[in-house]
Formats: structure tokens, sequence, C-alpha cells
């Protein structure tokens, strides 16, 4: 019984570090691409705001923060999840 708590309490102390290592791997790449994107955005020439609407800008830079917030730490949760259950099964 006791090889069975064990087990469990590893599994949850992996996934509160695998969770959390995630969300701050996250958040670093979101801060990056929000400040180069950013950076670019402020570096366009006047005709490119002359000839785009704000409303089109807005939504274009929004939508590619989000991408990467959530779209790239779901996908390299899934991809850790499946290589550690690839390893798990070899070993098993």
């Amino acid at each position: 019984m006791g090889v069975y708590v064990a087990f469990a309490a590893a599994y949850v102390l992996f996934t509160l570090f695998r969770t959390t290592n995630n969300l701050l791997a996250a958040l670093r790449a979101s801060r990056q691409v929000h400040q180069q994107s950013l950076f670019q955005l402020v570096r366009a020439p006047l005709s490119f705001f002359d000839t785009t609407p704000v409303g089109r800008v807005l939504n274009r830079y929004s939508k590619v923060v989000l991408v990467c917030s959530v779209g790239v730490s779901v996908g390299v949760s899934v991809g850790v999840s499946v290589g550690v259950s690839v390893v798990g099964c070899m070993c098993g």
C-alpha cells in the first residue's frame, strides 16, 4: 500500500513541477514575442498606419500573443506528457 502512496505523491509532485515550469516558459515566450512585435510595430513607417486600420493591427497583435502564450504551452505540455508516457511504457 505504501508503494502506491509513494507513486501517487511522486506523480503529484512531478505534475506540479511540470505545470509550473510550463507556465513560466510560456510567460517568458509570450513576453519575448510581445516585446519583439511591439518593437517592430513602433518602427513601422507612418504609411503603414495610414493604410491599415487600427482595429486590424490590434486584432493581429493580440492574436499573435494569444497563440504564443496558449498554443505553445499546450503543445509543450502534451509533448512532455507523451514523452514521459512512452518512456514509462518502455521501462515497465
